[in-house]
């Protein structure tokens, strides 16, 4: 089925992604493309344009629209005008955005997510054929919805790579396995985290860190794809959060595909309720696929995740015991030693950095004082060499959630 479709010129920050997911919620499907489209626009493919950005009247004013693309409907979220991100999401907002939809484009509202999957799982066997496919799999909400399209279209040619990193929280690989057990697929589970150990050891420089991990991360998903005789990929179904690392180290594929690319990440929860994926706590807060990686600065040994594993664990329980909920948490560990007291004599032990963020907005989380008590009294007794405890207080900007 072929469904009328919205055309978002996005001038910059978040105004053409939250549009988009408002347009969709409408019932109506959208693309989304640089403003550089510009002189590219293809007739008759749109039934209207949404101009979105802060400067999306400045540089797509009326002159501009009708010139680029005549006959087009035009609707700019910006400042200043009907709508703009303060009140996309207020009634005033979503009866302005239905009303251009609607009555000034005649939109149907044919676009639904029943509708996505089933035209994605038909791409998906139209792709694939006869071939079988596999993926990596991680607590990413975008990979576990991937896996269920994936299953749903190729049943046991959909070959699942779950392959403990050594990156993974207390209890993540187990939460990966139990969702991905329910699907009808073929389940692959081994142990690389001697492997990673080993690409990764005296290594401290971030991106260093991180070209290792996704080498590796890259190998794991050619060789065993190709030992479970798969030529057809999905190779990192987080390409929603517009990250695409592994295309260029995987040539010898026949095909790569990404079927949920087109969607943003706070879809993902709403399309994993359509498809009955139950996804929780490590899938709200998942650093996928890198894990821990990212949150150990410095050197990355066995006993410096086990420290870290262990704070991180902690530092959730103790929110989730003071029912401190819908914040993006976890433990990082500071690649600097500071000076503490054991047993009466002076030593330098490891220092752990707590974050929690809200993820909307950006803003560091508030958590009560006792909260951060006693965690840091938790983790600097319960944990192996840790004296001090900090709590990340940054906003983004201009930090990001991550350290590393």
């Amino acid at each position: 089925m072929t469904h009328q479709k919205a055309l978002i010129l996005d001038f910059g920050g978040p105004a053409a992604r939250k549009a988009a997911i408002a347009v969709r919620e409408c019932g109506v499907w959208c693309e989304v493309h640089q403003f550089s489209v510009g002189a590219d626009l293809p007739d008759g493919r749109f039934g209207g344009i949404i101009a979105a950005g802060k400067n999306a009247r400045c540089y797509f004013g009326e002159e501009q629209a009708a010139r680029l693309a005549p006959g087009f409907p035009v609707l700019y979220i910006a400042d200043g005008e009907a709508i703009d991100l303060s009140n996309l999401n207020s009634k005033k907002g979503r009866d302005c955005l239905s009303a251009f939809l609607f009555t000034t484009c005649g939109f149907a509202g044919d676009w639904s997510y029943s509708a996505f999957v089933e035209e994605t799982v038909r791409h998906i066997r139209e792709k694939a054929g006869s071939r079988r496919a596999s993926m990596v799999l991680t607590s990413s909400a975008a990979c576990l919805v991937t896996a269920k399209l994936m299953s749903m279209a190729l049943g046991e040619d959909f070959v699942g790579i779950f392959g403990d990193t050594g990156m993974l929280r207390r209890d993540e690989g187990e939460y990966i396995l139990n969702i991905c057990r329910g699907f009808d697929m073929t389940l692959v589970n081994f142990n690389n985290e001697a492997r990673y150990l080993y690409r990764l050891v005296r290594l401290g420089d971030p991106q260093k860190k991180r070209e290792a991990f996704t080498s590796e991360y890259a190998y794991v998903l050619f060789a065993m794809g190709r030992k479970t005789n798969s030529s057809f990929v999905c190779a990192l179904p987080d390409t929603c959060a517009r990250t695409q690392l592994f295309e260029p180290e995987l040539p010898s594929f026949e095909t790569i595909i990404h079927p949920v690319a087109s969607l943003y990440e706070e879809e993902m929860p709403v399309l994993a309720e359509y498809l009955g994926v139950e996804i929780g706590e490590f899938t709200f807060n998942s650093a996928a696929p890198y894990g821990m990686l990212n949150r150990c600065m410095g050197c990355v040994t066995r006993d410096r995740l086990a420290v870290l594993r262990d704070a991180d664990a902690i530092w959730r329980e103790e929110l989730s015991a003071a029912g401190v909920k819908g914040v993006v948490a976890f433990a990082a560990l500071s690649e600097m030693k500071t000076a503490g007291v054991r047993a009466g004599s002076k030593v330098y032990e490891e220092t752990v950095v707590l974050r929690a963020v809200e993820p909307e907005t950006g803003k560091t989380a508030s958590v009560p004082q006792k909260v951060l008590s006693d965690a840091c009294h938790r983790i600097t007794r319960e944990t192996t060499g840790v004296s001090r405890v900090l709590f990340d207080v940054t906003d983004i900007p201009p930090a990001l959630i991550e350290f590393e």
